[in-house]
């Protein structure tokens, strides 16, 4: 609870009520109060670091996706619970909204190859669908060979559409058949650089070159 108690610190109960702008991660997360939870992520300032928060905030109606920034009214709670908070929070207003990174680039999905180095991928020749689990939020990859698991980390930047995933990976060894797409997969995987999007259709690119299509899976 330490985001409530950098807050408690802030505010004199002498006094009645207080405005207060604070920022409102696109997502939550678990966390343990009086039992198992989701709470928002907070902060005080654009510079810090993201914060659990366990409080409610009354009248806020909240989607996940967008960073708020909010005007919020802290009034401090007469008798408060030994395990409450010394505060109520009240939404006054929507000062901003900003969709993050992660989720402005459009890679944030799960995708199944279905072309690779301009030739279509047989799917029934796979043990498994050749797919990729973008998670821009944490920077993780996951997916199939085809017939392995895989698992690294990547780089991106939206601006510049790069894209780099980190080599050597993490994969399980399973035998894999003669036909299968494994090995090219690894291969061209390893030299991709950039990326370009159209609708539910992601191309992995080297040096501007369509190597790797893949659609998003529903």
């Amino acid at each position: 609870m330490d985001t409530n108690q950098h807050l408690e610190k802030e505010y004199d109960s002498k006094i009645p009520h207080e405005y207060k702008t604070l920022y409102v991660a696109s997502y939550k997360k678990e966390c343990e109060g009086v039992a198992n939870q989701t709470c928002y992520l907070v902060k005080d300032n654009p510079e810090d670091e993201w914060k659990l928060f366990y409080s409610e905030i009354e009248g806020f109606e909240y989607k996940a996706g967008k960073v708020y920034t909010l005007t919020v009214e802290v009034i401090p709670v007469e008798n408060p619970p030994a395990d409450g908070s010394m505060f109520e929070y009240k939404f006054v207003s929507i000062d901003r909204t900003d969709i993050p990174d992660y989720i402005a680039s459009g890679l944030y999905d799960i995708w199944g190859l279905f072309r690779l180095n301009g030739k279509d991928v047989n799917l029934k020749d796979q043990p498994f669908v050749p797919m990729l689990e973008i998670n821009t939020r944490e920077g993780a990859l996951l997916g199939s060979t085809g017939c392995n698991q895989i698992n690294s980390t990547f780089e991106y930047n939206t601006e510049a559409k790069s894209f780099k995933v980190s080599f050597p990976i993490a994969m399980t060894k399973r035998g894999c058949p003669e036909n299968g797409v494994e090995s090219e997969f690894l291969k061209t995987l390893e030299l991709v650089n950039g990326y370009s999007k159209k609708g539910i259709t992601l191309y992995l690119l080297v040096d501007e070159k369509q190597v790797m299509e893949f659609r998003r899976m529903d």
